[in-house]
């Protein structure tokens, strides 16, 4: 009998928990199994934990956090699975001049109107997965999680 492949798996770690809920959602409808985690220290116990069972494909972490940076992340998660493709996500990567070079990570995206394509393309190119079908005219769980997510208002200056 063969055995089925596991989906790919992705963690995320985000203070912000409804951005990490559409994160989640938008991943999910791309195929793969997501787990988050809201600090850097819990990502990288859950790392740590999943690292026999059932291994993550891929890391997503947000740059500023309470206690532990995403640069740090990278650097701890680097010590831990060197080969383990990790993703800064950051409304802060103009501000900080966030590159790959200067966190260590493998790719560097910024929060905005292009997050959701910018991040589903890099994660589908880190660890491809065969996404699941949906029946046509059945809402998606990331459209579902957007849509139910508080919206924030524009600052004006």
């Amino acid at each position: 009998m063969s055995r089925v492949p596991a989906r790919p798996k992705v963690l995320l770690i985000d203070d912000n928990h409804f951005g990490s809920l559409a994160r989640q959602a938008i991943l999910r409808d791309l195929g793969y199994e997501v787990e988050v985690s809201e600090s850097g220290a819990a990502g990288l116990e859950r790392f740590q934990a999943s690292a026999d069972d059932a291994p993550f494909s891929v890391v997503v972490t947000d740059y500023r956090m309470p206690g532990m940076r995403g640069d740090e992340v990278v650097r701890r998660l680097r010590e831990l699975a060197p080969d383990v493709p990790v993703v800064i996500l950051s409304g802060h990567v103009r501000t900080f001049a966030l590159t790959a070079e200067s966190t260590g990570a493998d790719v560097v995206l910024e929060k905005g109107p292009r997050e959701q394509h910018d991040l589903a393309g890099t994660i589908l190119r880190l660890a491809p997965s065969d996404p699941p079908r949906k029946p046509l005219g059945h809402e998606t769980e990331s459209g579902r999680a957007m849509r139910q997510a508080p919206r924030r208002r524009a600052r004006r200056q």
